[in-house]
C-alpha cells in the first residue's frame, strides 16, 4: 500500500512522507506514543488547513479614490441632480461631509450591476 501511496503522490516534497510511514516499523515500544503525539498534531493540522475559510478579500485603504457627484453623473449619463436623488433615495450609497458629497467606486460598481438588466425581455434576443 506504501509503494502505491509513494507512485500517487509522485511530488517528491511529499515522498518524505511516505517515507516516515514506512520508518514508523522500526520504532521501539517506548517511541511509539510521542511518535502519535506528533502524527496527530499533523493530522490536526491539516484538517485546519483544509477547513479554514479563505482569507477575506483585502480591502480598500480608507485613503481609497472617492468619486464626485459630477464624475458619478458623467459615468452613469445620467444628470447630477439625478444621481443627488439616488443618493437621497438611498439607492446609491454616499458619503458626505460638510456640503461635499462622495460616492466610492464599490458602491458605484454595485449600483450598476444591480440595475444591469435588459429592457424589455420578452423581446430580448
Amino acid at each position: 500500500m506504501l509503494a502505491r501511496a509513494a507512485r500517487d503522490l509522485g511530488d517528491p516534497t511529499r515522498r518524505h512522507l511516505i517515507d516516515a510511514i514506512a520508518a514508523a516499523e522500526s520504532l521501539s515500544a517506548d517511541e511509539i506514543p510521542a511518535t502519535l503525539a506528533y502524527v496527530e498534531e499533523l493530522r490536526a493540522n491539516l484538517w485546519r488547513r483544509l477547513l479554514a475559510q479563505p482569507p477575506l478579500p483585502q480591502s480598500r485603504p480608507p485613503d481609497a479614490k472617492f468619486l464626485t457627484v459630477s464624475e458619478v453623473a458623467d459615468a452613469l449619463r445620467f444628470s447630477r441632480g439625478h444621481v443627488y436623488e439616488l443618493i437621497r433615495s438611498g439607492d446609491l450609497p454616499a458619503v458626505k461631509n460638510g456640503r461635499a458629497v462622495r460616492v466610492t467606486p464599490d458602491a458605484l460598481t454595485a449600483w450598476q450591476a444591480r440595475h444591469q438588466r435588459a429592457l424589455d425581455p420578452a423581446y430580448s434576443v
